[in-house]
């Protein structure tokens, strides 16, 4: 760094003054600084270790550190042309580590282990090569459950670079077709953004700023004449084709910006994340957040990291431009002491400036000139009142007429004041969703009243928009019903009744179905959600794979050999409310002398 300082000394006009000196020394050190800081996170990724996991054009429907609920995406997401079945081959040498196959998150998931420090990890695939699946059904088989995680010893399930080991699919939490990848640290699991090793996409598109919004950030401040976060006017001018140009901010006190932005790539219109976002004061770095790697367990923080409230009720998500003082987000540069907040005095002009990039360095600029200036309000300030007072360090229980409320320590991020009561129809209202929560918490309703089989049936809903239900995890002990709580909002009691449906698909009553080559049932529950399924033929137990977005399951006649023609099916489904239906039938089919018992 001396030398660079020596150059730029050398060639500076002897009429500059020592004070400009300075001053333009400092703002070349903050920019060394930040330029350090920014490539050394990069410098020792390989570019040239991993090859590219599919063998087709390669397109992101998702890319690291997008902004997801409650969670920072992983990972980067491949598109798969809307079609499941294309080849996932291994990006390097190494062995699968490990295999978790799950009714949500990552469906069935392959992990592989490399000898240079990094896991790689493919998620939502279909099934796997033959020998593997083989590998896999068996190990399904003997725990009974299509739900399994093993860990395999390194020298079981080698791979080499580019040997193929899986289908892609749309298994799990998926919404359609694609291939989930990640690569992780292998000692701390944290996961890397794939695109430092050079596994990302063709992107020569500059990110997009759609809404600008300025906070007030202390009771002593006010931006134009308003004590509450407002909407700055952004626009473009052909004098400055680089930038947007934001309206006169007039401000007072401590104050701090948040943008809406994503990021498009070459070919692509899928509005995806960003990578970097930093902030400027005359010149000074304030603010520097960057996606390069993070851990799960701080991934939550996503909701102090953005506007939660403008979120909840707009699903616009607002990423601040400073830190709030709860948020411990690793992604943030340590070394700017201010974190984005932005004191400004009476008679202050101040240059601020946004600056959003993608990993390719396309950067957006945003100039934002504040004035300080202390105004009178244009409206009084509001207060919100509230009936119950949070310290986020403490445990806190509340009890109402028919329900009480327990909030464990720490389930707030910083203290806070909430609206808790009971409503005439017997639900109870925990203030609104505009509040995040670092941990659940409960919700205990007295169903006394209730007779033996109502209570048996019953479980606890949150209400939605619109007065829709969605059941929470719920269990009942003597005449209390509690309800895990996720998020806060209004919780009632519901009972269910009615049993799960079940509908044969591709067979029937005393049927001959010796052409297909998998028995298909659609299952279905309409109020508390499917629990649990079992089902068997002639006793056996059965492996039957559940497709979440249409609700069929799949048993694979392949997995088994039956002896004789005739085939007695059992299926029993039970839903979250202790409901249970049992479907029997029997059908007819030829034995497949190919088939060999499993």
């Amino acid at each position: 760094m001396q030398s660079i300082l020596n150059i730029v000394v050398r060639f500076l006009p002897i009429e500059i003054t020592i004070y400009n000196l300075k001053k333009m020394l400092k703002h070349l050190i903050y920019f060394l600084i930040l330029f350090d800081q920014t490539n050394w996170a990069q410098i020792n990724y390989p570019k040239d270790y991993f090859q590219k996991p599919l063998d087709i054009p390669l397109f992101l429907s998702g890319n690291f550190g997008e902004l997801r609920d409650n969670h920072f995406h992983s990972g980067l997401d491949y598109k798969t042309q809307q079609k499941e079945g294309f080849n996932v081959n291994s990006i390097a040498d190494g062995y699968i580590s490990r295999i978790k196959i799950d009714q949500y998150g990552y469906g069935k998931a392959i992990y592989i282990t490399h000898p240079n420090g990094y896991t790689s990890v493919y998620g939502h695939l279909k099934n796997f090569e033959p020998q593997l699946e083989q590998y896999i059904k068996k190990i399904q088989y003997e725990k009974q459950d299509f739900e399994i995680e093993v860990f395999p010893k390194p020298n079981e399930l080698p791979l080499k670079k580019g040997e193929f080991f899986a289908y892609s699919g749309n298994t799990g939490s998926s919404g359609g077709p694609h291939l989930h990848f990640e690569i992780r640290e292998t000692d701390s699991q944290k996961v890397v953004n794939p695109s430092l090793f050079g596994l990302g996409v063709d992107d020569h598109r500059k990110p997009k700023v759609l809404y600008l919004f300025a906070y007030p950030l202390d009771e002593n401040s006010a931006i134009n004449q308003l004590y509450q976060p407002i909407q700055i006017n952004i626009k473009t001018y052909k004098e400055l084709p680089d930038s947007l140009v934001a309206d006169t901010v007039f401000a007072f006190g401590k104050i701090g910006f948040a943008v809406n932005t994503y990021d498009q790539q070459d070919y692509d219109d899928n509005q995806n994340g960003i990578y970097s976002l930093k902030m400027l004061v005359n010149g000074n770095i304030k603010y520097h957040h960057q996606l390069d790697k993070f851990s799960f367990d701080e991934s939550k923080q996503i909701n102090l990291h953005i506007d939660y409230e403008y979120y909840e009720k707009n699903n616009i998500r607002l990423q601040k431009c400073f830190v709030e003082p709860q948020n411990k987000l690793s992604t943030y540069f340590k070394s700017f002491s201010e974190k984005g907040y932005i004191n400004v005095k009476e008679n202050d002009t101040l240059q601020v400036q946004i600056i959003v990039g993608d990993i390719e360095g396309n950067e957006t600029f945003i100039k934002i000139p504040v004035i300080g200036k202390k105004l009178s309000l244009a409206m009084p300030k509001k207060v919100k009142k509230t009936n119950c007072d949070i310290v986020a360090s403490e445990a806190k229980s509340i009890k109402l007429k028919n329900s009480k409320i327990y909030f464990p320590s720490n389930t707030y991020y910083a203290n806070t004041g909430l609206n808790i009561y009971e409503n005439e129809d017997g639900s109870v209202q925990v203030h609104e969703d505009i509040i995040p929560i670092n941990r659940n918490f409960s919700i205990t309703f007295d169903v006394s009243s209730l007779d033996a089989e109502s209570k048996k049936h019953s479980y606890v809903a949150k209400v939605g928009k619109n007065g829709y239900l969605t059941y929470i995890s719920s269990s009942l002990k003597e005449n209390q019903l509690t309800g895990k709580a996720r998020t806060l909002g209004k919780y009632i009691v519901k009972q269910d009744f009615k049993a799960p449906t079940i509908k044969p698909i591709n067979f029937s009553e005393n049927k001959w179905i010796t052409e297909e080559k998998s028995l298909k049932v659609k299952i279905d529950d309409d109020l508390s959600g499917i629990k649990n399924y079992t089902a068997s033929i002639n006793g056996k137990w059965i492996l039957m794979e559940r497709n979440h977005n249409t609700n069929i399951l799949t048993f694979d006649f392949n997995d088994l050999t039956f002896e004789g023609t005739e085939y007695n099916f059992e299926i029993s489904v039970t839903d979250n409310a202790h409901n249970t239906k049992t479907y029997k039938t029997t059908f007819y089919r030829a034995k497949d002398e190919n088939n060999t018992e499993k």
